[in-house]
């Protein structure tokens, strides 16, 4: 048996953090239309339910019904190339019904449908408040190309009251904290974790142990360079992969060992951005537990807060609980995360003089 709260309070710190800005949240985002045409209407809005809506929770197809022809003027605002806008012939709004692993309803969304002649393309919205959030447009508000420049501050916390020893980790207080600067075609990480473990369970570090680790990234051609600091004076280097900066970023929005997977139908709409689809969300959680805690009782503590700011990511306030009851004890888990992306345009990163060479 598995019991759910979910929480939905907005915490200080966030609302003094969004005033601080100087500017309400905002959002630009138009919507985009598919890369690739199609034979026939219903294949399109099937597409929109593959590419836009399926991720971590599956999305499958069930109904579309149209809903109404869109003027020109509804069109004019759409984001359409040049070409597109000369090659349209016909245009609609429609409701788009789908099947997902977590829901037993069948979910609904808006669709528009455009026509080519005698070939059709979806094009993704901006979205309703509630809706789910698309792939187009969490790429949109987490892409690293729409930023230019940043710096994020990072700080998780995770707690565990080791009382049940069924998901008590080597360390039951754990804090880290990163800076991650971004300028282009580079990229400067500073992490530090700090783990305290009341019960000495880690034979291998005591009861304490702190770490700092520095890297730098740099775009080399079609490659990516990354530096490892050991001292002022040594680094290490390797060759990864240029996608490797944007999976760093998008590490940074899930929380714990990833606790909140960053794939876009964990999210929905809301006024000021996104927050977590708690449905999803829940059933991820209880696939990861499962293994641990079989059909032990298990309460969630769920609160995620996403604001979008001139149409990019700026803060996110991140809760994730467990209460889990096994063996006749109680344990408690949890991790709070907070992010604030700042000095967008303005960030500018200082290489060190003294990185080595690469072959």
């Amino acid at each position: 048996m598995r019991k759910f709260i979910t929480t939905a309070a907005i915490t200080a710190a966030t609302v003094f953090a969004a005033l601080s800005t100087g500017c309400a949240p905002t959002d630009v985002y138009k919507g985009d239309i598919s890369d690739e045409y199609y034979s026939s209407r219903l294949l399109a809005v099937s597409a929109f339910v593959d590419n836009e809506i399926s991720g971590v929770s599956r999305a499958v197809f069930e109904d579309y019904k149209k809903t109404e022809d869109m003027t020109e003027a509804d069109t004019a605002v759409l984001n359409l190339s040049a070409d597109q806008r000369r090659r349209l012939t016909a245009a609609e709004r429609g409701t788009v019904w789908f099947a997902t692993d977590e829901s037993d309803e069948p979910i609904a969304q808006t669709v528009y449908i455009m026509q080519f002649g005698d070939e059709y393309a979806y094009y993704s919205p901006a979205l309703e408040d509630g809706e789910r959030v698309t792939k187009s447009y969490y790429n949109s508000v987490t892409s690293l190309g729409g930023f230019g420049s940043f710096t994020l501050s990072l700080e998780i916390g995770s707690r565990s009251s080791n009382a049940a020893d069924t998901l008590a980790p080597s360390f039951n207080n754990t804090t880290q904290r990163s800076t991650i600067e971004y300028a282009g075609n580079v990229m400067h990480v500073v992490s530090y974790t700090h783990l305290v473990n009341d019960d000495a369970k880690s034979e291998y570090y005591g009861n304490e142990h702190e770490e700092t680790n520095e890297y730098y990234y740099v775009v080399d051609g079609d490659r990516l360079i990354r530096y490892t600091k050991f001292t002022d004076t040594f680094f290490s280097w390797e060759i990864c992969d240029v996608s490797d900066l944007q999976d760093i970023f998008d590490s940074s929005l899930g929380g714990d060992d990833d606790l909140v997977a960053t794939d876009h139908s964990c999210f929905v709409k809301t006024d000021y951005g996104f927050s977590l689809n708690e449905a999803v969300v829940k059933m991820l959680l209880d696939d990861k537990l499962s293994a641990l805690v079989g059909d032990s009782d298990v309460v969630y503590d769920i609160d995620g807060k996403y604001i979008v700011s001139g149409g990019l990511m700026s803060e996110c306030e991140l809760h994730v609980g467990a209460q889990v009851t096994a063996n006749g004890k109680t344990e408690a888990v949890s991790t709070d995360t907070s992010i604030k992306i700042k000095k967008l345009g303005s960030t500018t990163i200082d290489l060190p003089e003294n990185l080595p060479e690469v072959s």
